[in-house]
């Protein structure tokens, strides 16, 4: 049975990624942005962005941890996955990726790794306070298009009224306007433009938007 076809017949429900969805998460997760990851990841080779994040995707600690991101379940069949990052864990996601960046890369490689990183973050900024930052969104292929996007979307707002943040944000790459119009049906408002231009041997990363709306905002969906 196809991904479409599980879809047509069941609903969706949300649980929290273990170890062991490695396989079936990480390609989602790279979905999100596979450039941008080969830029920040990808020094020896080109699938080794895909290799370091699995290698996170199975510790604890960190913002690629499996502790951070929620599995999209049909019929036992993983379909999606997404990640919410907090501000007041900032300084856990930190010391986590230090570690797991050098423990992977060793240290020049790492060292490398950790300025693309920097780089990276003073373009696409950390969470703020009282936002949960929602990262990491994908969706399988075969589903797209079904409302699987809409619905991982909303238990997000819901995850984070729990954690009582007031307002949910993304950022969402120029390059994918397809993404950017269902975010704006989601009742999202553009805050920023974020310029880029940075390349490296095997990925880059473009101008990205960053949108923001009210967690406790009733969704219109349009399924």
């Amino acid at each position: 049975m196809t991904h479409s076809e599980i879809f047509k017949e069941s609903s969706c429900s949300f649980r929290q990624c273990q170890p062991e969805d490695a396989d079936a998460s990480v390609p989602l997760l790279l979905s999100s942005g596979p450039a941008l990851y080969r830029y920040v990841f990808s020094i020896a080779h080109k699938e080794q962005a895909a290799e370091f994040a699995h290698f996170c995707f199975c510790k604890k600690r960190g913002q690629l941890s499996h502790t951070q991101h929620t599995a999209a379940i049909v019929d036992g069949v993983q379909v999606g996955v997404v990640g919410l990052s907090i501000h007041r864990k900032r300084f856990e996601y930190f010391w986590a990726g230090v570690f797991t960046i050098f423990s992977f890369y060793g240290f020049f490689s790492g060292l490398l790794v950790a300025y693309r990183g920097l780089r990276l973050e003073s373009i696409l900024r950390p969470s703020r306070n009282d936002v949960g930052l929602i990262y990491n969104f994908g969706v399988h292929e075969g589903v797209r298009g079904r409302g699987i996007g809409q619905g991982i979307l909303e238990h997000m707002y819901l995850r984070s009224r729990k954690f009582g943040l007031k307002r949910v944000g993304l950022d969402v790459s120029q390059e994918n306007p397809r993404a950017r119009a269902l975010y704006e049906r989601q009742g999202f408002v553009g805050r920023e433009e974020n310029l880029s231009s940075l390349k490296s041997k095997y990925g880059s990363l473009g101008t990205h938007h960053y949108m923001e709306r009210p967690a406790h905002l009733d969704l219109q969906r349009d399924d």
